[in-house]
């Protein structure tokens, strides 16, 4: 496998268990980051975001669920 893939798979695989310093293992420290809601982010401020966001607690599992209704 591509070293590459390698580094996304372990990425993503972080991501599921919201482990930010695994995440954060896997940027170089000059990343930057883009996205619609965070915008552009460099260096620690990327780090930060995903610090912060895998913190944040998880929702419940098999919780109430929202559903749409017809009008």
């Amino acid at each position: 496998m591509h070293r590459n893939a390698e580094l996304l798979l372990s990425f993503y695989a972080a991501l599921g268990r919201r482990d930010s310093g695994a995440m954060n293992a896997c940027y170089a420290s000059d990343v930057e980051f883009h996205d619609p809601v965070f915008q552009s982010l460099r260096g620690e401020d990327a780090k930060r975001m995903w610090r912060m966001l895998c913190a944040r607690e998880r929702p419940e599992r098999g919780g109430e669920q929202h559903r749409s209704r017809r009008l």
